[in-house]
């Protein structure tokens, strides 16, 4: 039977990390900067930039996570910390309107990545890791401690897709689920009529959510995702079927066909709309570079909606999102702040 333990993510176990996070998936990639870098400056880093700021992470201290090894070989890892040093956590809209803690608290701690070498997938590890990973924020002081794992509903996934960890994981090690975070993210649609896949924008899925008493309630918008220039923007289109869906794919292609050009007039729409007078260029430079296009949802009536977070946090308050909403003809209609 093996062997396994677990010990705090130190310069000194630096090889054992890089060891843990390059077994298959993306964590070779990642280095685990994913959470503490919002979008802006995610993107404008490469995995080599990930690797030393990750490996300065470590070395400043306090660990911000924990190595699992099997054997005595490295084999997973596990990130937790207060949430204030993992910036994007409040800037991720649906984390910040589920949230009832403050998010300048150091007390509040939480989960954001798992990693798993392939060979040991399936044997426990994660279940081990986020044992270890409480104790530790425990004794380092941590009153509340949040997780935002994916609920599989028994299927099977992407390991890409889980490194949140799993509801199922979260629940065995005692913690109370709060909130459905993001429609469509639990899925267990089986139903012919609840999923397209468009050979553009890749599949489509019915969104639903869980209620508290165990129900799930399907919503009329069907959820995807796409990459445009290395970057992921999340899909949301009206529609109870895919017959409804489909006329909309259209005018959805479109606009993302555009999106460069678009993504700068709806920043410009945003600081005209809230400034005072007319803004000066530099200021419409420093938007467009902070406002970070988030998610893109169609509606019936052939409108769009570009939904943006501030990714500095200097334009908007903490937990508002400028939405900009583009009419039938790709023009600029209005300009809203979600909360």
């Amino acid at each position: 039977m093996s062997t396994i333990t677990t010990a705090l993510a130190t310069t000194a176990r630096w090889d054992d990390v890089q060891h843990a996070l390059t077994g298959g998936g993306d964590g070779a990639s990642c280095q685990c900067i994913w959470p503490v870098l919002p979008n802006k400056d995610w993107n404008q880093t490469t995995t080599p930039q990930r690797t030393q700021m990750f490996r300065a992470e470590i070395d400043e201290g306090p660990p911000p996570g924990l190595v699992a090894y099997v054997d005595g070989e490295a084999a997973g890892w596990i990130r937790i910390g207060p949430r204030t040093r993992q910036a994007r956590i409040p800037r991720t809209r649906m984390i910040a309107a589920s949230s009832t803690e403050p998010f300048d608290d150091e007390s509040v701690w939480a989960v954001t990545c798992f990693v798993v070498r392939r060979e040991h997938r399936g044997t426990g590890l994660n279940a081990e890791l986020l044992d270890a990973a409480i104790a530790f924020a425990r004794e380092s002081g941590a009153r509340l401690i949040e997780g935002y794992p994916v609920d599989t509903r028994g299927e099977k996934q992407r390991a890409n897709d889980l490194y949140h960890g799993t509801l199922r994981t979260f629940l065995r090690a005692g913690f109370t689920e709060k909130a459905v975070m993001k429609p469509g993210r639990r899925e267990g649609m089986s139903d012919a009529n609840s999923s397209l896949d468009d050979p553009d924008l890749g599949p489509l899925h019915r969104a639903t959510s869980e209620l508290d008493d165990g129900s799930v309630l399907t919503h009329d918008w069907f959820v995807g995702s796409v990459e445009v220039d290395g970057r992921t923007y999340e899909l949301m289109v009206e529609g109870a079927s895919p017959d409804e869906v489909a006329p909309l794919l259209p005018r959805l292609r479109a606009v993302i066909a555009g999106l460069p050009g678009l993504r700068r007039v709806a920043s410009d729409a945003v600081v005209t709309t809230f400034s005072t007078g007319a803004p000066d260029p530099s200021e419409l430079d420093e938007a467009a570079d902070d406002l970070d296009l988030e998610t893109i949802e169609a509606s019936g009536d052939g409108t769009v909606v570009l939904h943006f977070t501030d990714s500095c946090g200097e334009h908007f308050p903490e937990g508002y999102w400028p939405a900009v909403h583009l009419d039938a003809a790709g023009a600029v209609a209005t300009v809203t702040v979600e909360s």
